[in-house]
């Protein structure tokens, strides 16, 4: 596994080398108490799934990772959000 980044005080960097999924890995600790600002970053996953529940593929040299927030918004602005993040994200790696 590549070294941790080095994050602000603010993340939880939680790393691990295989999960089912990044996103239900971050679901059962803020479920458990993780707090915002926790990150999950794996190098691969064995049961990710798509928006759809679609299985997903997940093979090793790809981003998977999830940032548990806690927003202070109504849950229809928070996915609006997340779609404007993506965007945002993509956009800025594209210039790398």
């Amino acid at each position: 596994m590549h070294q941790a980044p080095e994050l602000p005080y603010v993340y939880e960097l939680i790393v691990r080398d295989v999960v089912d999924s990044a996103l239900d890995e971050a679901r059962r600790r803020a479920r458990a108490g993780a707090g915002e600002g926790t990150l999950v970053w794996a190098q691969e996953q064995t049961a990710a799934h798509d928006a759809f529940g679609r299985p997903q593929a997940s093979p090793r040299g790809n981003l998977y990772a999830c940032l548990i927030l806690q927003p202070e918004y109504p849950p229809a602005m928070s996915l609006q959000l997340n779609y404007v993040a993506a965007v945002s994200l993509g956009m800025t790696l594209a210039d790398l």
